[in-house]
């Protein structure tokens, strides 16, 4: 899980267009901008709290209640946003409205996030305070397996437990009970899917600037996990897993479902007995109930963006991971480019986030066009919609083998838009398609 506060340094600082009391602040630690009062200055450290947090309901966290409180994770939700833009000068030196500024999260001071001075003492550049500040990360997928074309996965008191450390134990055993959950993934197999955002990996875009790589669409909804079983050598079948939980044996869920619509634990045998290979897949379960069914899907369906040899741990390669689904009936994540230099669509970290803030979709002809361009006079929002972000991935990724690299890049557009309006006009776009 990566670092959802940490203390940073603050490395540099930008002045904002109008803006007095606040200047946009860059950090030694990572690639992230935030907003922080104008107070601070350059070489002092800070905590750092990135977008995605839950911080817990206390009076510390208070001032956040009107802009983050969020009733059912009884917690304030950081999430990224656009504020204002920099200071720029005019060809005669004269102070002109920039870019935008970006920000990824909440800055605040040392002494105001609720630590004692004696832990306030210890903390150091780059220590992880996750856990010492309670925070949790927003998942709202986190644990659940809905049933086919509900919104709700558990009771409400169930899905409380689940989000908080101490009370976990108690929603493992209903799941147990009730979803046939064996209460644990299969890390020794196969890693979680959590992609790294770019900004966490400085340094990535010129250390890898002469790797071959391609771009994935980020698609909204939650992972999934297929796994093959086997007796000695003998295949016995296979199980589907949430982003934390292994779903062994076949229920009502909707991962199961599309375990079913897939005939997955029939084809993995076929491909066995043909090919003498079993493979670990991996993916985005996509549609109702699932984000809000941003591309107002019927049901549910899979994009695998993982295929991993089940023998020997290796990630395949992009043609192979095509090849894979193609025998098994899935498709993969929208592909965007393939086989490119990274230096030549993402030079620097602010034509990483333009790439990520110009890749487009739309329903197109009874589908959905995952490559959209936009036509002359047709507008963002009203015609065609942003992706959550795109995946890159270097043509030899391996991530279990630490072979290459792969990261995503965010879109804080598509955040400030949410889903429930995304879907909206989608279902519009939808009738004309």
């Amino acid at each position: 899980m990566r670092k959802m506060a940490s203390v940073v340094t603050i490395e540099s600082v930008e002045k904002m267009f109008e803006k007095d009391r606040i200047v946009c602040a860059h950090m030694v630690e990572n690639a992230y901008e935030v907003i922080i009062p104008n107070t601070f200055k350059v070489g002092d450290k800070m905590v750092f709290i990135q977008e995605g947090s839950v911080l817990p309901e206390t009076e510390t966290w208070e001032f956040l209640r009107k802009r983050c409180y969020n009733e059912t994770w009884k917690g304030f939700i950081i999430k990224p946003m656009t504020m204002g833009k920099k200071e720029a000068k005019d060809e005669n030196g004269n102070p002109v409205a920039g870019d935008r500024v970006k920000s990824w999260g909440l800055a605040v001071g040392l002494n105001e996030c609720g630590l004692t001075d004696d832990q306030v003492k210890k903390l150091k550049a780059e220590d992880d305070i996750t856990d010492l500040l309670n925070i949790r990360k927003y998942e709202p997928e986190e644990d659940a397996s809905p049933k086919a074309g509900s919104k709700k996965a558990y009771p409400k008191w169930v899905k409380f437990c689940l989000s908080h450390v101490l009370t976990r134990w108690i929603g493992r055993i209903y799941q147990k009970r009730h979803q046939n959950s064996s209460g644990g993934f299969p890390t020794n197999l196969v890693q979680k899917s959590d992609e790294t955002t770019l900004q966490n990996m400085k340094g990535t875009l010129e250390k890898f600037a002469e790797t071959r790589c391609y771009t994935s669409a980020k698609i909204e909804g939650q992972s999934f996990t297929v796994v093959p079983t086997f007796k000695k050598t003998k295949y016995t079948g296979a199980y589907v897993c949430s982003r934390n939980n292994a779903y062994t044996l076949e229920d009502k869920s909707t991962f199961w479902d599309c375990m079913r619509k897939y005939n997955i634990v029939n084809g993995l045998k076929n491909l066995y007995k043909e090919t003498g290979k079993s493979y670990i897949i991996q993916g985005e379960q996509v549609g109702e109930g699932i984000q809000e069914n941003i591309y107002n899907f019927k049901g549910n369906v899979w994009f695998v963006y993982l295929v991993i040899d089940y023998e020997t741990g290796k990630q395949l390669t992009l043609d192979e991971m095509i090849s894979v689904c193609g025998k098994l009936g899935l498709q993969t994540v929208p592909i965007i480019d393939r086989d490119v230099l990274l230096k030549d669509i993402m030079p620097n970290l602010e034509a990483a986030v333009t790439y990520a803030e110009t890749k487009y979709w739309r329903p197109v002809g009874g589908g959905i066009d995952y490559n959209y361009a936009p036509r002359k006079g047709e507008k963002l929002w009203v015609d065609y919609l942003q992706h959550e972000g795109v995946v890159v991935r270097s043509m030899d990724c391996d991530k279990m083998g630490n072979v290459g690299f792969s990261t995503k890049v965010k879109n804080i557009n598509y955040s400030e838009k949410g889903l429930g309006n995304m879907h909206k006009i989608a279902v519009e776009l939808g009738k004309t398609a």
